[in-house]
């Protein structure tokens, strides 16, 4: 319901732009012949975006008055915030009258609007995400304040424990108290009289292998008692034991050792009977274990193959791990490690770990190396990962390396259950977008089909040959979730009768289900069997959901029986790569499987002492391109002059490829394998060889919620180059860090440090010179820092109430107090704008279709006098009434033009003039006046 007005006059914002309708008019007036209609209509246009321009608007009142609820949602605020913001909601709407408006913000490290000014408000409960590490109250009570129109009576109830960050929320409550908006308050205090709480370890920046090194924790407490603590190194307990504290500030101190070359994390937990905080009992720390970081190899089994006994044999530190045994491994982990090379293993393997691993190389400035196989690259999986624009190469799928084309069926789940949210979306948005990513890598001698299948199967595309792949995937982004779990046996039925029709020989089909979904197996062993035994048909099964789901098994037995693959992953944004790597491996061509020759390009020249010549002869290899911006080191000797060896600055880091496969079938020979190990050695040396450039020094350390990192540049060691710096999080996300100069050779950058884990920093070099920078550690969330003062909270919240009028806890009965109405205005200027477009209408309506068959009589023209010299101007004074005359006469044929007086010397008698036209009579005079003058 629309608050009452009550009309009043139009009034201008800014009246003086009608003074452009003086020049607007003359114009007009200047430029028109005759009377017309058009003259009138362009000067109606004209004042029409005249008045608009000037923003009109129309007076009056509104009735009842606005209330916004302010929710604070940081770490910090008791659990049921949610609850006790409904609560609030359904008080507040007890006492709305006609025209009262509600509306909730909500705030943590940011402030966001729920829910706008409404007049029958309905809390379902926060539909916005805000990061809860963080109170930046002032924030919310501004955007607060937009929300009330300042013609319109308002206030503002706050629910926070008054802890905050950034500007001083008093600013806004004197802004507020200016506007006549009060702010009132309810409290929801921290209970801290007997937190215990661990501020911060002390860790030394960097220590050696072996070497003994002390550091301490400080614990802080309100009151003295016994407490427990737990060391962790890792996940490893290296001290525990009972320790009685006392009131105030106290350091805690331990001992250790520098183990493995890396970072070391070390966590302390404290332990208090009563404690009511628990989130700031346990703190984290982090040191550096000085030394020659190893290379990760990542492979299958986990145990050392050639590549790994080669790089071992030239002196490389190398450690092997199988991709099965450290995916759970936390990104910190990966700081133990100067590079990494992936052998031949598929990128769902690795599964959290490669985003980490891509990040390590591009923001951190590690080295990666990938060797080639029947597992890597498209066919692993690799094609649309976070690695992907990471390789010198591209992995995409190209028509003219095509030998056979495809026929290809996806079966996708559109159940219920593909409604539920996700990376931004749907679960049905990623698996739309999977197909389209699938869609795109086929050409004009493939064929596609989609069809969507809850309880009943829905042909989204008939098989059809893939002449534009793009407009067949915006064809499927449309695909909506429905009820109901998938028919499983009625969506594989449907996709066998659209493959019917196909004449391709290569037949696939893609069956996407939900783990714990999937409906009615019905006959699906017989059809399976008559797909591949008859129809040359293979069936490949991606389910949203783990191994351990209810269908999982028999979504297995799916794709063991229909030959193809089984991909499963809890992530819905992993869905895209994992449709184009199965659509990979069904058409068949991104591997190579006939030997092929090679020879060696000069761009190897730049990281290897090999001459450019003939190479080796590789059993297969992965069909890759190279990428723009890489070095081409070896490339095939084939049709397809693909590379064998490419090599790329990727970011901070360095990334190579190696298309071939190391170990395995398709491996190099061992007659070859010296030649081939020389070459991946080198590349080995090459990602993980940076040397940090000597006249850098850098050191991070933590003041507050924030990291001050310092570069200090020794100027007799080299010149100061610009050095691009980059932070990665704890959770994973990179973002660019700004180094401002700060002193002769001296810059440095403050970054916020927004929630607990370790946050990693890299600098490096236009040359590609990596600067190391230590992490640093926040212990936990902000929220639970330390306080100055045990009823800090409160007290500001007492003084924002006090500055702004408002009061402390105020009760529901109050929260609409004040006046219900006010002056009103409301903008015009649209109307004026539509009035102007409706004249142009009818004036190019008149002038195309009625101008030329009515006309009106003429306009009068005003006369236009010629100039006359000021020296006899008694004789011309006589001369307009001349003029008038002959300007007057219908028919100047019928009567002389009138002769001068007579003069004292006599003129000779002058001959009759000829008529003359309209308007001469001025010319007469003129002349007239110049024979006097010569006189």
């Amino acid at each position: 319901m629309d608050p009452a007005r009550e009309a009043r006059g139009m009034s201008l914002l800014y009246p003086e732009l009608l003074l452009l309708g003086l020049p607007l008019g003359w114009l007009l007036w200047r430029s028109t012949t005759h009377r017309s209609l058009r003259f009138f209509l362009r000067l109606a246009i004209g004042l029409s975006l005249l008045i608009a321009l000037a923003s009109p608007h129309g007076g009056g009142s509104v009735q009842g008055r606005d209330l916004v609820l302010v929710i604070d949602r940081s770490r910090s605020m008791p659990a049921g915030t949610a609850t006790r913001t409904s609560e609030l909601v359904d008080l507040a709407r007890e006492g709305m009258k006609t025209g009262d408006r509600l509306a909730v913000v909500t705030f943590g490290s940011q402030a966001v609007i729920e829910q706008g000014p409404q007049t029958d408000p309905v809390f379902e409960g926060f539909q916005l995400e805000v990061d809860p590490d963080g109170s930046h109250l002032s924030a919310a009570l501004d955007r607060a304040l937009t929300l009330i129109p300042e013609n319109r009576p308002g206030a503002i109830l706050l629910y926070s424990d008054g802890e905050f960050q950034g500007e001083l929320p008093e600013s806004v409550a004197r802004r507020a108290a200016a506007r006549g908006v009060r702010i009132d308050v309810r409290t929801t205090p921290q209970e801290s009289e007997a937190d215990v709480l661990v501020e911060r370890l002390d860790l030394p920046s960097e220590v050696g292998v072996g070497e003994p090194f002390q550091f301490q924790a400080w614990v802080r407490t309100e009151e003295a008692g016994p407490a427990r603590y737990t060391l962790f190194r890792g996940e490893e307990i290296i001290a525990q034991g009972d320790v009685q504290l006392q009131r105030g500030l106290q350091p805690l101190r331990f001992r250790d050792r520098g183990q493995e070359v890396g970072m070391a994390r070390y966590r302390l937990r404290i332990e208090v009977d009563g404690d009511p905080i628990l989130e700031n009992n346990a703190a984290l720390g982090v040191t550096r274990v000085a030394g020659a970081r190893p290379i990760l190899v990542i492979n299958s089994t986990g145990q050392a193959g050639r590549l790994v006994n080669a790089m071992r044999a030239s002196g490389l530190n190398v450690e092997v791990r199988a991709a099965e045994e450290i995916a759970g491994q936390p990104a910190v982990w990966l700081e133990n490690f100067r590079g990494f090379v992936l052998e031949n293993v598929t990128a769902s393997k690795l599964g959290k770990l490669l985003p980490a691993i891509a990040s390590q190389v591009e923001d951190l400035g590690a080295g990666l190396l990938i060797t080639g196989g029947r597992a890597s690259f498209g066919v692993g999986g690799y094609y649309r990962s976070s690695i992907d624009a990471l390789l010198p190469v591209t992995m995409e799928l190209r028509v003219e390396q095509r030998k056979m084309g495809l026929a290809i069926a996806f079966v996708l789940d559109r159940s219920g259950s593909m409604g539920a949210a996700a990376g931004g979306g749907t679960k049905m948005d990623l698996a739309n977008a999977g197909t389209m990513e699938a869609i795109r890598l086929l050409s004009p001698i493939d064929e596609a089909t989609v069809i969507a299948v809850d309880s009943a199967p829905t042909t989204v595309l008939p098989l059809t040959q893939v002449d534009d792949p793009q407009d067949f995937a915006g064809r499927v982004s449309g695909i909506r979730a429905g009820g109901g779990g998938i028919f499983t046996y009625t969506g594989l039925l449907a996709a066998a009768r659209g493959l019917e029709g196909s004449a391709r020989a290569n037949r696939h089909i893609v069956l996407f289900a939900d783990a714990d979904d999937a409906e009615e197996p019905g006959e699906y062993q017989a059809l399976l069997a008559d797909l591949t035994e008859n129809r040359g048909t293979t069936v490949s099964v991606v389910a949203l959901g783990t191994d351990q789901g209810r269908d999982a098994l028999f979504l297995q037995d799916v794709a063991a029986r229909g030959g193809g693959q089984i991909y499963f992953s809890e992530d819905a944004a992993e869905l895209p790569r994992l449709f184009a790597q199965d659509t990979m491996l069904a058409a068949r061509s991104s591997f190579v499987d006939v030997a092929t020759s090679s020879r060696i390009e000069p761009g190897l020249l730049a990281i290897a002492a090999l001459p450019p010549g003939p190479w080796l002869t590789v059993p297969g290899y992965n069909l890759c391109y190279l990428r723009p911006g890489a070095s081409l080191g070896i490339v095939s000797e084939d049709e397809y002059a693909a590379p064998l060896v490419a090599t790329m600055q990727a970011g901070l880091g360095r990334t190579a490829a190696f298309t071939a496969q190391v170990d395995g079938s398709w491996g190099v020979p061992e007659a070859e394998w010296a030649e081939a190990a020389n070459v991946l050695v080198t590349l080995g040396r090459w990602i993980s060889g940076q040397a940090p450039p000597a006249q850098y020094y850098s050191s991070v350390r933590r003041e507050g919620r924030e990291a001050v990192i310092s570069i200090e540049v020794d100027p007799e060691l080299g010149e100061a180059q610009p050095l691009t710096t980059r932070m990665v999080d704890p959770t994973g996300r990179s973002s660019p860090v700004e180094l401002v100069p700060v002193g002769e050779n001296r810059f440095e950058a403050r970054v916020p440090l927004r929630s607990d884990g370790v946050y990693r920093f890299a600098a490096a070099t236009p040359d590609g010179e990596v600067v190391p920078i230590d992490p640093i550690a926040l212990p936990y969330s902000p929220e639970f820092a330390a306080r100055s003062e045990r009823d800090a909270g409160e007290r500001v919240l007492g003084t924002i109430a006090r500055l702004s009028g408002g009061r402390l806890n105020v009760p529901a009965p109050e929260f609409w107090r004040g006046e219900r109405g006010g002056r009103a205005t409301r903008s015009w200027t649209h109307w004026f704008v539509l009035a102007a477009m409706l004249l142009l209408l009818a004036e190019i309506a008149w002038r195309r279709l009625f101008e030329g068959s009515v006309r009106l009589p003429a306009l009068p023209r005003l006369p236009r006098l010629r100039r006359a010299a000021t020296a006899d101007a008694g004789a011309v004074d006589e001369q307009p009434a001349v003029a008038d005359q002959a300007q007057d006469q219908p028919t100047p044929q019928t009567k002389k033009p009138a002769q001068p007086a007579p003069s004292k010397v006599e003129a000779p008698a002058k001959k009759p003039t000829p008529p003359q036209a309209e308007g001469s009579g001025v010319d007469a005079a003129l002349k007239n006046l110049k024979k006097k003058r010569r006189r």
